[in-house]
């Protein structure tokens, strides 16, 4: 078992390079928490062909060097990557902007009594954000697009600014699911991994999976040497180590996620031959005292090991694994889109009321699981054929020359500045 630790504490102490100029940047990227995040690198938006889209000539924006990974603290170092923490763009108020806070304020004072107190200054809060998050922006007097590396966690306010100034805003969809959480910011396109029927959306497949078909014959290779006669990846839900926080999540907490350890142990206990590999969200939990038993259990199940994330990134667990168990992920979805079969175990059918999925997939509890993965390693080809109408939003490749098109194609921005 492999405990994953990671010290951020000294990290925005390393040496980046030290940036003065921001006038030469034309593009900016917020890759979110690292260009790496411990299963590839996102460099999808880097351009071999526009100069100014070379790796070295984005400005990369972190929210907090403090909490990226060490790989890719490593990266933004031995690559010479212009990176920067948001808050160290500075920028000074004027005449204008004293002004436009009062207006705001007064605003805030008109609506108060019809809004309430926690409303009228939400909306107070925001508005400044958006304001300040300009006057960041416009230090980057050349700036025509925005790369965008986590959509959902991509502040709202920021988006609102960025379109404010008339400068173009891209994202990858790397998840079905996103289009319908009704969280949508206005994006200048949206590059998916699903296709969609929005009409700012554009299918390019999935930069994820790249590595797999690069190496699927190594990975396959690698499983030729396992002797047990199926390998099973098991995906849990993550459990938060703060007690009050896990207290919130209605899914992912503490008492569900002992529960569905202990299910799939049980089924574990009823397959020998099988061999299960935990692919975690983090493997925080185990120091958590309240799993404490239950990874008792797993050390001493014989067919169960739990994956260390670093060695096994998302694309070796797609090659060495035969099928997969457990909660809706993103590599789920991939085990999908490469025609592997899957279950998904969940007893109120997440994400079935977002995405079209045939519920055959589903084992809504224990039973259900036992009957429905005895089915599956005995035919898989028949739960293959369960998630067809799913593959076929997912199939295609990704490639990284028809995306630098496409991308250059969309980026140019003939917009009005500032």
């Amino acid at each position: 078992i492999y405990k994953e630790k990671i010290a951020y504490s000294n990290r925005s102490k390393k040496n980046y390079i030290n940036i003065t100029d921001f006038d030469r940047f034309n593009y900016a990227f917020f890759p979110h928490k690292g260009i790496h995040d411990n299963y590839y690198l996102k460099d999808y938006y880097y351009s071999k062909k526009i100069e100014n889209l070379n790796s070295k000539k984005i400005l990369h924006i972190e929210w907090s060097m403090g909490e990226i990974n060490e790989i890719s603290s490593e990266y933004y170092q031995e690559e010479k990557i212009n990176v920067i923490q948001w808050n160290k763009l500075k920028y000074k108020y004027n005449i204008q902007d004293y002004l436009f806070f009062i207006n705001i304020f007064l605003f805030i004072i008109k609506i108060f009594f019809q809004f309430g107190i926690n409303l009228s200054l939400l909306l107070f809060l925001e508005l400044i954000k958006i304001h300040n998050s300009k006057l960041k922006l416009k230090k980057l007097k050349n700036l025509k697009s925005i790369f965008v590396g986590n959509e959902f966690l991509f502040p709202s306010y920021l988006n609102i600014a960025i379109r404010k100034l008339n400068i173009k805003i891209f994202t990858l969809r790397e998840k079905a699911i996103l289009s319908f959480y009704g969280r949508l910011s206005d994006y200048t396109k949206y590059f998916t991994v699903c296709r969609e029927n929005s009409p700012n959306s554009l299918f390019v497949g999935n930069p994820r999976l790249q590595n797999y078909f690069e190496k699927k014959e190594q990975f396959e290779k690698m499983r030729t040497l396992n002797k047990a006669d199926k390998i099973c990846l098991v995906l849990d839900n993550k459990s938060d180590v703060d007690w009050y926080k896990n207290g919130r999540f209605l899914r992912a907490n503490w008492q569900l996620n002992l529960k569905f350890y202990n299910d799939i142990i049980s089924v574990a206990d009823q397959n020998p031959e099988i061999s299960f590999l935990f692919k975690c969200k983090n493997l925080h939990w185990l120091d958590i005292p309240e799993f404490k038993k239950i990874v008792e259990k797993i050390n001493l199940a014989k067919n169960i090991d739990i994956l260390d994330n670093i060695q096994w990134d998302s694309n070796k667990c797609l090659g060495y694994c035969d099928f997969a168990i457990g909660k809706y992920t993103s590599l789920i979805e991939e085990f999908v889109t490469i025609g592997k079969p899957i279950i998904l175990f969940d007893d109120d059918l997440f994400p079935a009321d977002y995405i079209d999925i045939n519920e055959e997939i589903f084992a809504k509890n224990l039973s259900e699981l036992k009957k429905k993965f005895s089915k599956m390693k005995t035919n898989e080809q028949q739960y293959i054929n369960l998630a067809y109408s799913w593959k076929k939003k997912l199939d295609g490749k990704f490639v990284q020359e028809s995306f630098e098109k496409v991308l250059i194609k969309n980026i140019d921005n003939n917009g009005k500045r500032h």
